[in-house]
């Protein structure tokens, strides 16, 4: 909300209850349905029993498939508030961040197509090479990183062989 920010996060959770009058009923309501659906989808619907011809173990078997309600539920409200950008929600309003920003435009990144790249490294195309490799390594390292967590939560193995060849084809 709109107002002071305090240095302590329950003053501002104050400041949050003093306007709590000027919430909009819709995203209020909004809201609880889809964190009470998030909320009830993760307990009592957190895994999927695998088919007996998908699950290689009877670990496997056992366990089940986790559902990422965590992505499906967030990624579903793109849905509502496009159809409530487009006036297809029977009048109903959700704010969007559009609402709030407007049509936001690239000011962080300028495709360098305009200008040649040695115009970016002053001459010294060596160090683009350089920076461009330290990225590449970085995203590799993330991308296994990121991998080796999901199969720690999943029990879904990954090939390290793969997921680089992968990485470095992008």
């Amino acid at each position: 909300p709109s107002g002071p920010k305090h240095e302590h996060f329950y003053e501002n959770v104050v400041e949050s209850f003093k306007v709590l009058d000027k919430a909009q009923l819709a995203s209020t309501i909004f809201f609880f349905v889809t964190c009470g659906l998030l909320l009830a989808l993760a307990k009592y619907l957190p895994k999927i029993a695998l088919a007996k011809y998908v699950a290689k173990t009877e670990e496997q078997k056992r366990k089940g498939y986790s559902i990422p309600w965590t992505v499906i539920i967030p990624l579903s409200t793109l849905i509502f508030g496009y159809l409530s950008n487009t006036d297809n929600l029977g009048g109903i309003e959700l704010p969007t961040l559009k609402d709030k920003y407007g049509t936001l435009t690239a000011r962080v990144f300028e495709p360098p197509f305009s200008k040649p790249l040695s115009f970016y490294a002053n001459g010294k195309v060596g160090g683009i090479l350089t920076a461009s490799f330290g990225v590449a390594f970085v995203a590799v390292l993330e991308t296994l990183i990121s991998a080796k967590i999901a199969e720690q939560k999943t029990d879904w193995a990954f090939d390290e062989g793969q997921e680089g060849l992968g990485i470095t084809l992008c």
